[in-house]
């Protein structure tokens, strides 16, 4: 009987540290990932914008359209930037 129970609670620590495992590893990549698609949204708005301001295609429609892309980029840049200061501050605060 007490081999069973030792052998229980072994095997539910062991699932336990498993699955805190898994779920730390998918906290990182969650990270890096909310990370690369902020860095490239951030990316993609300038570009937008740099189309938008050329002489040669100021008034088309063309550059309207870069620009109201690029003022929609805010939508998703935004809630991707408080995940990032989130990730910021996680990280300065594991360090201190």
């Amino acid at each position: 009987m007490m081999t069973t129970t030792t052998a229980a609670a072994t095997t539910a620590t062991t699932t336990t540290a498993v699955v805190a495992a898994i779920t730390v590893q998918q906290a990182v990549a969650l990270g890096v990932f909310a990370t690369l698609l902020l860095i490239g949204l951030l990316v993609a708005k300038e570009l937008l914008l740099a189309y938008a301001a050329e002489d040669r295609v100021q008034h088309t429609w063309k550059a309207k359209a870069a620009r109201f892309y690029a003022a929609n980029l805010n939508v998703a840049i935004i809630p991707l930037m408080f995940i990032f200061a989130m990730i910021v501050i996680t990280k300065v605060a594991s360090v201190l």
